[in-house]
Order: structure tokens, then C-alpha cells, then sequence
């Protein structure tokens, strides 16, 4: 069964500013919670804990596929019997810190059963998401579990990000004013009144939601954008830029998609 993802209430965001530090608009990016009330935290937030604890060039993080010995024994340890010839894909992450040459090491699996229907077609991606949020929970004592970890579905998760604000209270009398219009003699409109010029602010989350769905549609791996945010500006998470910069990745994620 799916878990049930709910938006964060004021109280949950108030704890989480102050047990993490962070400011509302970084606690809804990087938070989510279940109907049971536990957190859950995003790659987002993970990244950004890494940026901050060892610095944007502190570490590197490597995915790769494990030797034979270490899938077998991962399949033998979930109890996959050895004729079973269904999709099992792992990948291990390894993340190497500069400083003073730790290293973390974490794996992913994906499959058809622990994945949702959205990414089905992409079980490698997901075990690449899943072994990367894992070392990178591990080299930041982090107590929070992903969300990739869940088995949610994408309906419920696009809810969740599009009612992290509330919307705006519709009129309680729009039919009364509509009836009381028709009484009135009839009235041509002035074309002036229409703000046909006005110029329409995006805001920083709305943006991060239209890159979010273009890399959705254009299949573009969490470790890919995370490169070409570190190759144009030098940091490696959509949260840390500015709402300039998410246009310039919005605008060149579209030119890829158009190619």
C-alpha cells in the first residue's frame, strides 16, 4: 500500500526551523511527512546538509555498479531465490570526504515491487537516487529517511508539492454579485481595466517545481542535474540558487528536451 504523504502544518515547520535551522521556505523544500506523522526528508535537504557540513567542494560522490559478490549476497540477504528472473537493479554509492579522507559507503536497489508506477521504466535511476541519499544520510548523521524510500504514488506526491501553500479563499458571494449584475444595465466593459501589461513574478518555489517536472518528463537523473548546477555556478542543489540561475537551468533543461 502507497503511503499517505501529507504537507507540513505550521507546527511541523516551526519544529523543524528550529531543530534544523532552517528558514520556512528550506523546511517545505526539503520536508515531507506521513499520515503517521514521521518526517521525511528530500534530496534536496541532503545536499544541502552536505554542502553545508563539508563545503561545495569538500567531497565526491561516486555511484557505481557492485562487483558480483556483493549483488549476490544482497539478493540472497532479501530473500530473492536464484531462478527469480525479475528486474532487480543495485547500485552502491561511495562518497569520499577531501578533508580527512573518510569515506562512506551505502547501496540502492529497486525493483518492480518496491517501486511506484512513475519509475517502473527507470529501476537503475532510482537505485542510483536511493544508494546516493543513503551514503549521503550516513556521512551527515542523518536521522531523517529519504522519501525515495517510500513506495508512493506520483498523484499523491504532486499533491503534496502543490498545496504546500494555501490557496486564496474563493468569494463567498460570487452568485449573489452575478445575479445582481444582470439586474443592472448593461455596462461595457473598458478595455483598461484589463492588466494586459502586467508583469507576472515567478516565484523561486514555483520555479524549482517547473524544473522538477521537466526533469520528470525528460527522464533527467537527480546526479545530472545536480552536475550541471555545479557546473554553471559551482553548487550542486537547486535550493541554494537564486531565482535567476533557476531560470537559466529552467531555460537549458527545456533546450534539451526540445533537442
Amino acid at each position: 500500500m502507497a503511503e499517505r504523504l501529507l504537507k507540513l502544518d505550521p507546527k511541523d515547520i516551526t519544529y523543524l526551523k528550529k531543530l534544523e535551522g532552517l528558514t520556512e521556505e528550506q523546511v517545505k523544500d526539503f520536508y515531507l511527512k506521513n499520515q503517521a506523522g514521521s518526517y521525511f526528508i528530500k534530496r534536496s535537504g541532503l545536499l544541502y546538509k552536505m554542502e553545508k557540513r563539508f563545503g561545495v567542494n569538500g567531497y565526491s560522490i561516486i555511484t557505481e555498479v557492485p562487483d558480483l559478490k556483493e549483488y549476490e549476497n544482497i539478493r540472497q540477504m532479501m530473500g530473492i531465490v536464484e531462478n527469480d528472473t525479475k528486474p532487480f537493479v543495485v547500485m552502491k554509492t561511495t562518497i569520499h570526504i577531501n578533508e580527512n579522507d573518510l569515506k562512506f559507503i551505502d547501496f540502492g536497489t529497486a525493483s518492480i515491487s518496491n517501486t511506484n508506477i512513475s519509475t517502473k521504466a527507470y529501476l537503475l535511476e532510482m537505485a542510483c537516487t536511493r544508494s546516493s541519499n543513503r551514503a549521503m544520510r550516513l556521512s551527515t548523521n542523518c536521522g531523517w529517511t529519504s522519501d525515495t524510500e517510500l513506495s508512493y504514488s506520483e498523484d499523491i506526491q504532486n499533491a503534496v508539492d502543490n498545496v504546500q501553500e494555501e490557496k486564496a479563499p474563493k468569494p463567498k458571494s460570487q452568485k449573489k454579485e452575478k445575479e445582481e449584475v444582470v439586474e443592472e444595465a448593461p455596462v461595457v466593459s473598458s478595455p483598461e481595466i484589463i492588466p494586459v501589461e502586467e508583469k507576472v513574478e515567478i516565484s523561486r518555489t514555483d520555479m524549482m517545481k517547473a524544473i522538477k517536472s521537466i526533469q520528470e518528463d525528460f527522464g533527467y537523473t537527480d546526479l545530472q542535474l545536480s552536475k550541471t548546477i555545479e557546473k554553471l555556478f559551482n553548487k550542486r542543489m537547486l535550493a541554494s540558487l537564486t531565482i535567476e540561475e533557476l531560470k537559466i537551468i529552467h531555460d537549458k533543461m527545456l533546450s534539451l528536451k526540445a533537442a
